[in-house]
């Protein structure tokens, strides 16, 4: 089976690559990208594929909940991959939990889509990575972010 495979760099806030949010398409009918998650693994079921992308940088991959309260990411290198969590994950007991287990086992995590809402904080607590969009927040918004993470410290 043939994919398209793009990434899309990560920056810290002095301007340098940290990592890569990986996505692909099936075909090219197909013109949404999808983020690459559990979809994309190479020929031996392991994640070798997904750190080849990355270049020897982090490879940001979505898990939504369901991959995120299973086995999968198990199947994934915690040195490598950095678990994204999407906006609309809830911040429930199970998510939470499984965060923390996840984490014991040396899994980072990130917050993609990043809002200031008090539904978040459970899951900022564990984020190593926060990434906002500065492209599309006015400086305000920049600047009220900043704040609030800068408690998570």
């Amino acid at each position: 089976m043939d994919a398209f495979v793009a990434r899309k760099p990560i920056f810290d806030t002095g301007n340098r690559v940290i990592g890569y949010e990986l996505f692909h398409r099936e075909d090219e009918a197909n013109q949404e990208p999808w983020l690459i998650g559990t979809s994309f693994q190479s020929e031996d079921g392991g994640d070798s594929g997904i750190l080849g992308l990355a270049g020897g940088k982090a490879a940001f991959v979505e898990l939504p909940k369901a991959s995120l309260l299973s086995d999968i990411p198990t199947a994934l290198d915690p040195k490598g991959v950095v678990i994204q969590l999407q906006e609309d994950i809830a911040s429930d007991y199970e998510v939470i939990s499984a965060c923390r287990d996840l984490g014991s086992k040396g899994f980072r995590f990130a917050m993609d889509d990043f809002s200031l809402h008090e539904r978040h904080e459970p899951l900022l607590r564990l984020a190593e990575v926060v990434k906002v969009d500065v492209l599309a927040s006015n400086p305000e918004e920049k600047a009220a972010a900043a704040e609030k993470l800068g408690a998570f410290r």
